[in-house]
């Protein structure tokens, strides 16, 4: 399956979601956020695709909310170091 990129609309949201996402023993890493993504936050989350379910009940429990999520796959990075979703 793949991973998901996890976007929140702060930085606080995004630590606070890393911590109840590890406490809940979801595998998380916190990555830097793909200047596409339309979100203040300068940070988001990388889950397993197969945790996605898990992850948002979860989130929902500690009304943490949820920006939204893109594929892994579809942020690329193309020639010139620029980031755009494909």
């Amino acid at each position: 399956m793949g991973d998901l990129i996890l976007f929140f609309a702060t930085n606080t949201e995004t630590m606070m979601a890393t911590s109840a996402l590890k406490e809940a023993g979801i595998s998380v890493q916190m990555v830097p956020r793909p200047s596409t993504l339309a979100t203040s936050s300068n940070f988001c989350l990388r889950i397993a695709a197969a945790a996605e379910r898990p992850a948002e009940s979860v989130l929902r429990a500690a009304r943490i909310a949820l920006a939204g999520f893109v594929g892994a796959g579809q942020v690329a990075q193309p020639a010139g170091g620029a980031e755009r979703c494909s």
